[in-house]
C-alpha cells in the first residue's frame, strides 16, 4: 500500500480543488480527505480537521515549493517536516487577497440585483 503524507488542509472543497488540480498538473499524485464530508455538511469541516489533502513523502519538497510559488502557503500543513508554525505568517498579499475577494463578492451581488431589477422591469408590465 502506498504511504501518503499530509501536505495541506482547507476549510472548503473549491478551495481543495483548486489546489489539487495545480499539483496534478505537475503530475503529483493526490489522496483527499473528508472532502464528502464537507460537501454535504460544510460546518463539520473545522469540526473534523478540514479537508486534507496528502501527496506521496517523495512528492511533498515538490508540492510544498509548488504551494508556495502560486501563494497558497496558508493552506500548508504544520505536520509538514519542513515547516514550523512559526514560520508562517500572515502576508500582506494575503489579506490583500481575501479583500479583494470580499469586493469581488460584494460587486458581484451588486450585479446580480441589477440584472433582477432589469428583468423586472422588461417583462413585468
Amino acid at each position: 500500500m502506498t504511504q501518503f503524507t499530509a501536505l495541506a488542509t482547507f476549510t472548503l472543497p473549491h478551495e481543495l480543488a483548486v489546489v489539487q488540480s495545480l499539483l496534478e498538473s505537475y503530475q503529483i499524485e493526490c489522496l483527499v480527505k473528508d472532502e464528502l464530508t464537507v460537501q454535504v455538511h460544510n460546518f463539520y469541516s473545522n469540526a473534523i480537521g478540514g479537508i486534507t489533502l496528502s501527496v506521496k513523502p517523495e512528492d511533498v519538497a515538490q508540492a510544498e515549493s509548488i504551494l508556495r510559488e502560486h501563494n497558497f502557503e496558508t493552506h500548508l500543513s504544520l505536520q509538514s517536516e519542513n515547516t514550523l508554525a512559526s514560520e508562517i505568517e500572515f502576508s500582506e498579499s494575503a489579506r490583500f487577497k481575501y479583500l479583494k475577494l470580499a469586493i469581488q463578492i460584494i460587486v458581484g451581488a451588486a450585479i446580480l440585483v441589477v440584472i433582477g431589477v432589469i428583468l423586472l422591469v422588461l417583462f413585468v408590465k
